[in-house]
Order: C-alpha cells, then sequence, then structure tokens
C-alpha cells in the first residue's frame, strides 16, 4: 500500500513537470520573432512583439541574423530578405524612432550587409540614420552625409555614398591606408580603388595634345590627377614600413596602374616595378634594399638616374665579401662589366626612346598646329555665318514688326465692325421690346374698358334682383290683403 502511494505520487509530479515545461515551450514560441518576420512585417508591429522578448531571445535573434549575414550557405535567403527591405516603402523616420533598438540593428545588418553592427551598442539615431541613407554605412567612418555638403553628380545621385571612405566606382570600403590600391583626386578629394579605375578606363593617359602622362579622370568633378607624383608619396612616406608582401603588392599595383604609359618615365617605372618584384619573388633582394632602389628611383632626374641606381643595385648585390683575392677581383670585374655592358645597352635603349618621345612630340606639336590653324579657318567661317545670320535676323525682325503692325490694325478693324455689329443687335433687341411692351399697354386698356362693363353689368344685375323683390314683396302683401278680405 505504502509502495502505491509513492508510485502515485511520483507520477503526479512528472505529469505536472510535463505540463510546466509544456507552457514554458508555449509561451516561448508565442513570443518567438524571427529575421524574416523582422525584415517583411510592420515595423510597429514587430517593435510591439519584440518589447516584450527577454534579453537572451533577442540575443539569439541578433545571433540568427549574424549568421544570415556572415553564411555563405545561407547567401540566397539573405538577398531575398535584402530584395525585400529595398521595396518597402514604410521606413520612415517617425515609425524607426518609435520601434525597438535591436530590430532596427537587424535591418541595417541586413540592408548593408555588415554584421558589424550587431556586434556594437549604436544610439538608435545613429541606426536610423543609417537605414535612411543619411549616414555612412562604414562604421569606422559613419560620416553625415552628404560629407562636407558636397554637390557633385556622385553624392548626390548614389544614395548612401561618402566620399571620405568609398570608392566613386563601386560605392565599397576598406581599410586600406597609406596605399596605391587607392588613387585620388587633386580637386574634389574623392576617392577610387585602383582596380576600379583601371577596369573602368579613368586611369589612362592625358586626353589633351602635349600631356601623355598617366592620369586620374575623376568622374566626380571631371578633373584630373597625375600619378606619377602620387605613387612617389607614397613610396617615399611609407615604403619603409612594410613587408616583402606589401612591397610586392603595391609595387604590383603601381607596375599594373603605369602598364599602358606613353610618356618616358611612365615606362621606366612600370619596368622598373617588374624587376623589383621578380628579384623580391626570387629572393634575390632584401626588403630593405629594394625600397631604396625604388626611393633612388623617384628622386633621381631622368632619364639619367636609372643608370646610377642600377650600378647601386648591383653593387650591393656583390657587396659582403669578407677578404679580397684574385678570383674575387676577377669575378668583380666580370660582373662590373657584365653592368656596365647592360647599362650601356638600357643607355641606348632609353636614347632610342628619348629620340622616339621627340618625334611623337615634334608630330604632336605639328598636330597641334595644323588643328590651331584649322580651328581659326573655322572661326573665320562661322563668324561669317554668324554675320549672314544677324543680317538675316534683322530682316526677319522688320518683316515680323510689319505684320505686327499690319495684323494689329486688322485687329482693330475687326473690334470696330464687331462692336457695331453688337449695337446694332442690341437696337433691335430694344425695339422688341418695346414694341412688347405697348402691346401689352393696348391690352390693358382693354381690359380695364371690359372690367367696366362688367361692373356696370353687375349693377344692372343688382337693380333688377332688387325691383325683382320688390314686386315679389307686393305680390305677397297683395295677396296677404285679399285672403284676410275673404
Amino acid at each position: 500500500m505504502h509502495r502505491k502511494q509513492v508510485k502515485s505520487s511520483g507520477l503526479s509530479q512528472s505529469v505536472g513537470s510535463w505540463e510546466r515545461s509544456f507552457e514554458r515551450d508555449r509561451a516561448s514560441a508565442t513570443l518567438r520573432v524571427t529575421v524574416r518576420e523582422v525584415v517583411a512585417d510592420p515595423v510597429l508591429v514587430v517593435a510591439e512583439k519584440m518589447r516584450n522578448l527577454p534579453r537572451d531571445v533577442l540575443d539569439g535573434l541578433k545571433a540568427s541574423a549574424k549568421d544570415l549575414v556572415e553564411s555563405s550557405d545561407r547567401r540566397e535567403e539573405f538577398l531575398q530578405l535584402q530584395r525585400i527591405l529595398q521595396t518597402r516603402n514604410d521606413l520612415s523616420s517617425d515609425a524607426l524612432h518609435k520601434s525597438h533598438r535591436t530590430q532596427v540593428e537587424i535591418l541595417v545588418a541586413v540592408k548593408t550587409g555588415n554584421p558589424a553592427f550587431l556586434l556594437q551598442d549604436n544610439q538608435l539615431k545613429l541606426l536610423v540614420e543609417v537605414l535612411l541613407h543619411s549616414r555612412c554605412r562604414n562604421v569606422q567612418c559613419l560620416s553625415q552625409l552628404p560629407v562636407d555638403n558636397c554637390e557633385c553628380k556622385i553624392c548626390t545621385q548614389k544614395n548612401g555614398f561618402c566620399n571620405a571612405c568609398m570608392c566613386v566606382v563601386c560605392s565599397k570600403f576598406d581599410t586600406a591606408h597609406s596605399t596605391c590600391s587607392w588613387v585620388g583626386c587633386d580637386y574634389c578629394i574623392h576617392w577610387c580603388h585602383t582596380d576600379c579605375g583601371l577596369r573602368k578606363m579613368y586611369i589612362k593617359p592625358g586626353t589633351t595634345p602635349g600631356t601623355s602622362e598617366m592620369q586620374f579622370h575623376c568622374i566626380a568633378c571631371g578633373h584630373t590627377s597625375e600619378l606619377f607624383g602620387f605613387v612617389k608619396e607614397v613610396f617615399a612616406s611609407c615604403a619603409k614600413s612594410w613587408n616583402r608582401g606589401v612591397l610586392v603588392k603595391e609595387l604590383d599595383c603601381a607596375r599594373r596602374m603605369f602598364q599602358g604609359s606613353e610618356d618616358l618615365r611612365g615606362r621606366q617605372l612600370c619596368r622598373r616595378a617588374g624587376q623589383m618584384i621578380a628579384k623580391l619573388e626570387s629572393n634575390n633582394l632584401d626588403v630593405a634594399e629594394a625600397c631604396n632602389a625604388m626611393l633612388r628611383f623617384f628622386e633621381a632626374d631622368f632619364p639619367d638616374s636609372k643608370n646610377v641606381s642600377l650600378l647601386e643595385d648591383d653593387e650591393h648585390a656583390t657587396a659582403g665579401a669578407a677578404r679580397i683575392d684574385p678570383n674575387t677581383v676577377l669575378e668583380r670585374a666580370t660582373l662590373a662589366l657584365q653592368t656596365y655592358d647592360r647599362v650601356l645597352e638600357e643607355k641606348r635603349t632609353d636614347a632610342a626612346e628619348m629620340q622616339y618621345e621627340r618625334a611623337r612630340k615634334k608630330a604632336e606639336i605639328e598636330e597641334l598646329e595644323s588643328i590651331v590653324r584649322i580651328k581659326q579657318a573655322e572661326a573665320k567661317m562661322f563668324q561669317a555665318r554668324a554675320d549672314e545670320a544677324s543680317r538675316e535676323a534683322e530682316g526677319l525682325q522688320r518683316i515680323v514688326l510689319a505684320k505686327c503692325v499690319k495684323v494689329e490694325q486688322e485687329y482693330v478693324g475687326k473690334k470696330s465692325k464687331l462692336q457695331l455689329l453688337e449695337a446694332e443687335e442690341k437696337r433691335k433687341r430694344k425695339f422688341e421690346d418695346l414694341q412688347f411692351l405697348e402691346k401689352g399697354s393696348s391690352n390693358f386698356d382693354i381690359v380695364r374698358k371690359l372690367m367696366g362693363d362688367l361692373q356696370d353689368l353687375l349693377g344692372n344685375m343688382e337693380a333688377a334682383k332688387q325691383l325683382q323683390a320688390e314686386e315679389v314683396s307686393g305680390i305677397e302683401a297683395y295677396l296677404e290683403r285679399y285672403l284676410q278680405s275673404r
């Protein structure tokens, strides 16, 4: 009997535990909100749900949103939510300021594709401004947009574009600085990825006659900026702090930047960067020596300095011997002879390039002079046409003036005739009204006469009726007397 009571008590406890677990799961299910609901459902409805959620549920929701943004397996779902977010038109500033902060953090993370907004405690106002494109979406920038109230076509036409940290071509940003992988405009201080500029042909030789150096053609303001001095400044300021991998990357960037150069120093820089990359990748050159060689290259006067730097590189390559013997002297002499042969060959190449450059410049000057002569002839022709057009315009003006006078006269005549016709029509209407009134007056006199006759007739009828009454009274009196006499 005792064991039965214990068994029954344990069964009731397990049933109660199961009921409490069921109630807890049902309550948590009613309080659950998904990332899709945050993105797709009305703002205030989701905000009301999220205000009742405990902290651990909100943290789990943010973790789910972070996994959605970062996971490559859920890429299609993420892009679908981005498309839904782009089509919404109820994301107003007032509604978002009344929403839950975690809700806005998820919306910003999905829209920008940056999970960093889920990991920082940003103010609700800042998150709303990022979502509505009035503040930069780069968490390391967060500048108010447009930066410095810029009115260029890029800042005014691209929603959410920040000229302080984004590329004018792809509108993306990164953490790179002190590098040749970004090029900037000297006029409007807008920036562009070097790869984007090369792909879109915004980095190219100058288009004006006499300007063949590589330039960055800014699409924001239309100005051009030379690139040789920019690369020189980057190397002078930062090259000594680079490791081997960074140096190779920057040299490759400079090489690709000047690969299509038409001027002498641009081609020399491209060739020089290629030589340094080959030596660094084969470990035949130290990083410090490569940096010094590039700095000497930039500091030298063209074209002779290149030969000097080559000799210095060869001296670095052969330095460090502990003692000198005849074999070493012979090796050094052979190496020096090879170096001088190479230098001589490069001098010949440079001389040929200079001769080609002078011939090209001469051809450009002749072409420019020919263009000037053509433009002068065109200017004279256009001036003659302008004079002829001016005379034709004066003649047309006189014709127009005469036609205006004629039209004015015709207008005055037609207006007078129209006024006369209107006056005649008005006179006819007044005459008809007068006739109608006269006819009405004569009818009134007839009616008045008939009324008088009618009154006379009524008077006669009244007198006849009175006479008849008197006759009846006389007859009655006569009959009464007659009856009395009988």
